[in-house]
């Protein structure tokens, strides 16, 4: 049918050309103006079957609707500058070269249509992973209906590439074997501030194997473009080294690239691209904002990674409303991966389904919907944590296996199949789960003597504790008992009938005496009382426990500032290590330590350990003055760090001198919220140290960005006459330097040339924030270059 109507067309083209050649004699600029005149209906519409002809209807403002009428093949870039929509009509439009890209520029509204959805085009996969046109069919061919675009390669966008203030609408047709380095199939860029930001919306539309040596196989969104799939549109069998699918970039300046998943699909998507490691994100990879409200993710993996990340790598932003992801047999890959970043933040929620295995490094959300999958909190990072709210709808089902490792917290959600625990259970409910592990219960005398810990095999009927022998003291005080936070209620622990269900802390609490006097201990003729000989570490509360009892000394572990701890020995010389001992009479067992470098100051906090990698920088940035705890006990290591706390502590390494005048800021002004930090920005601006937003905002609250820091860092460095002119291109060995903003990107080469900023896993991470131990750790380099 297809070359019936080109035999068709061709001759009625000459008759035209026939009758008006023995008319009158024309030129060559008449017969191309009578030629387009004829495909044009005067109704703003064009029928084109030439690339001359599609460059001339493209250019021509009055037409507004181009239709092919047979396939073209184009060897350079076409342009779009206006509002204007090309119906492929079935047909293929072909592109060769190296620059042969349709290129929406700033203003330009391009809608991709497709009136013939039934003819058939037959490509062949290559060993890259790229779909080729071939006219022949075979048992390996691909069938692609509609109309197309292919053959497109460019370093941005291979199909379409989308400048910033350009637009693109896909409401048919498809995109099929394009490369690119970003990009495979559609680039939206945002490189033209001026001109705003680039948008994309895909209905009814395929982009369908293509690929990016670098990111994003099918589409590539800048920070605060915008990306949107509707109505059955599908990217499929796309490959890229990092978001096979999609790759979603964030900005900190501008916003966060956003896509929206909304009743579309991501298929079969790769990543993996020869000579680089890792590949991560096969459906998704985010650094910006990736919504899904409805539609899949299915059959996505990542070779050269764990496969962990097959599905969605989140470093952002991923709110999932609604929608699938993986097949509900579990046997797909389509891995979530939640990395270890503070920014990263997963949200599930409504009618939202998981079927693929969930590794969570940071923050997940647990506000409905179900992961059927297994879950891992906490695989590879210093602190994750699943939460809930009060305020949300619902909570997540969790009917898979679920592992919550060390430094992992688990604080919501509902749990129907089997959890481990060797962390921390704060909040959830799990009546109907199988449970294994241990919580932790941590005893607080509040009398400034060292914290002591037990451990209690975890169930879901709860665990009986053991009450310390004797209870603690405290000058002129009287001890009223062990009391712990009851939803708001500050409640006495009953050691005969209350059970350990969440891991939790027991405070003592003090009455003061009109006369001072300590507190009392006791005893009982069937009870042993086990004794902990610190040997120069922090008192430890004796234990009282039954004839016979056999106790885990593995649940004890005593602090010694400046040593780590060896082990519990049984006797005085040490040559008798137990990790376990059985009561048959009150005994001793005896602390060994292993001496650390001594320490400048004693350490007040509770949650920096002295195995902590940051114990020592936390120490030095508290002993300078330069960074204080959350409260008096709690240093918070794993926190986000505000951009208004790092002025402050900026501030503080310079003295805190006197400031005069205002800032220029907004959201920064006098007033008794500001108090705290409105001198220490005022001091950075006026010094050139730190700016703010486009807006004229500082943004005080916003979490402080690893480039951010480079580059205030670089500019207080220079403030301070230090040399700046480091040499060298150490910052081009990390993945992802190419990411970074050209405003930091000097202060970050500066920063990796200097030791300063190390990376992780060949990463940077600029737009990633920074933890308050990362903060203290990057002062303490700081000094040790420098600062006086």
């Amino acid at each position: 049918m297809k070359k019936q109507r080109k035999r068709i067309y061709t001759a009625l083209l000459c008759t035209c050309f026939l009758f008006s050649t023995a008319s009158v004699p024309v030129s060559a600029a008449e017969t191309e103006q009578e030629e387009m005149t004829t495909l044009s209906n005067r109704s703003g519409e064009a029928e084109v079957s030439t690339k001359n002809e599609l460059t001339s209807a493209l250019g021509d403002s009055s037409i507004s609707k181009i239709t092919l009428k047979q396939d073209i093949v184009i060897s350079d870039t076409l342009t779009v500058n206006r509002a204007v929509t090309l119906d492929l009509n079935g047909f293929v439009l072909r592109m060769t070269g190296d620059d042969s890209v349709i290129k929406v520029e700033q203003g330009g509204n391009l809608t991709i249509a497709d009136s013939d959805k039934n003819t058939a085009h037959k490509f062949a996969q290559n060993t890259d992973g790229l779909w080729e046109l071939v006219s022949d069919d075979s048992a390996t061919s691909k069938t692609v209906n509609g109309g197309i675009i292919t053959g497109g390669k460019a370093q941005n966008g291979g199909g379409v590439y989308v400048a910033s203030g350009g637009k693109l609408h896909m409401t048919g047709g498809s995109i099929v074997g394009c490369q690119a380095r970003y990009g495979g199939g559609v680039y939206l860029d945002n490189n033209d501030q001026t001109g705003g930001f680039s948008e994309f919306t895909m209905t009814d539309s395929r982009i369908i194997g293509c690929t990016a040596s670098d990111n994003g196989g099918g589409v590539a969104v800048d920070p605060a473009c915008k990306f949107t799939m509707d109505n059955g549109s599908e990217i499929r069998s796309c490959t890229a080294r990092m978001g096979g699918g999609v790759y979603i970039n964030g900005g900190d300046t501008n916003g966060n690239g956003v896509f929206t998943l909304r009743n579309g699909a991501i298929l079969s998507c790769t990543a993996d691209t020869s000579g680089f490691v890792p590949s991560r994100g096969g459906g998704v990879f985010n650094v910006g904002a990736f919504i899904m409200e409805s539609g899949t993710i299915k059959g996505c993996t990542s070779i050269k990674d764990d496969s962990s990340t097959g599905g969605v790598l989140n470093r952002r932003e991923f709110t999932m409303r609604g929608g699938t992801i993986g097949k509900e047999d579990k046997t797909d890959e389509s891995h979530v991966y939640n990395d270890a970043n503070t920014a990263a933040v997963f949200t599930i929620s409504g009618a939202a389904r998981i079927y693929t295995n969930v590794a969570n490094n940071s923050r997940l959300n647990a506000y409905g919907g179900e992961i059927s999958g297994e879950v891992k909190n906490a695989v590879d990072s210093r602190y994750a944590v699943i939460t809930g709210t009060e305020e949300a709808t619902g909570s997540t089902k969790f009917s898979g296996a679920v592992i919550n490792n060390e430094t992992g917290t688990i604080a919501g959600g509902v749990f129907t199949g089997s959890v481990t625990n060797k962390g921390a259970i704060l909040g959830g409910d799990f009546s109907e789960a199988t449970l294994s592990g241990k919580l932790a219960i941590t005893f607080d005398p509040n009398n400034g003597d060292n914290r002591s810990r037990q451990e209690v095999v975890w169930s879901t009927d709860g665990a009986t504790l053991s009450a310390p022998y004797s209870n603690p003291t405290k000058e002129g005080h009287t001890f009223e008992g062990w009391y712990y936070d009851n939803n708001g209620e500050d409640t006495k622990w009953n050691f005969e009938t209350d059970r350990v269900k969440y891991t939790m802390t027991l405070t003592a609490k003090w009455k003061a005496n009109t006369s001072s006097s300590g507190g009392g201990g006791g005893g009982g003729t069937t009870y042993y009382t086990l004794t902990f000989e610190t040997n120069g570490g922090g008192s430890m509360q004796a234990i009282r426990a039954a004839r016979g009892k056999t106790l885990d000394l593995s649940a004890y572990t005593p602090m010694r500032d400046g040593y780590d701890f060896g082990g519990w020995y049984a006797d005085k010389d040490l040559t008798q290590r137990i990790t376990e001992i059985k009561l048959s009479g009150s005994k001793t067992v005896y602390a060994d330590w292993k001496k650390r470098e001594p320490d400048a100051v004693k350490n007040p906090f509770a949650d920096v350990n002295a195995g902590d990698w940051f114990y020592r920088d936390v120490l030095f940035s508290y002993e300078k003055g330069l960074m204080s705890g959350m409260d008096a006990a709690a240093f918070a290591p794993y926190a986000n760090t505000t951009r208004a706390q790092i002025a402050v502590i900026f501030y503080r390494m310079e003295g805190s001198p006197a400031v005069e005048g205002e800032n220029s800021f907004t959201d920064v002004v006098r007033d008794s919220g500001t108090a705290w930090f409105y001198d220490a920005v005022t001091w950075a601006q006026k010094n050139g140290i730190m700016g703010g937003y486009g807006n004229s905002s500082f943004a005080p609250n916003d979490p402080i960005t690893r480039e951010q820091l480079a580059a205030i860092f670089y500019r207080y460095a220079q403030y301070k006459g230090y040399d700046t002119t480091q040499g060298g291109m150490a910052i081009r060995e990390f993945d992802d330097y190419e990411s970074i903003s050209d405003y930091a990107m000097g202060a970050m080469a500066w920063a990796v040339n200097t030791g300063l900023v190390k990376g992780d896993s060949n990463l940077l991470y600029p737009k990633g924030t920074a933890t308050r131990a990362e903060i203290a750790a990057l002062f303490h380099r700081f000094a040790e270059n420098g600062m006086k």
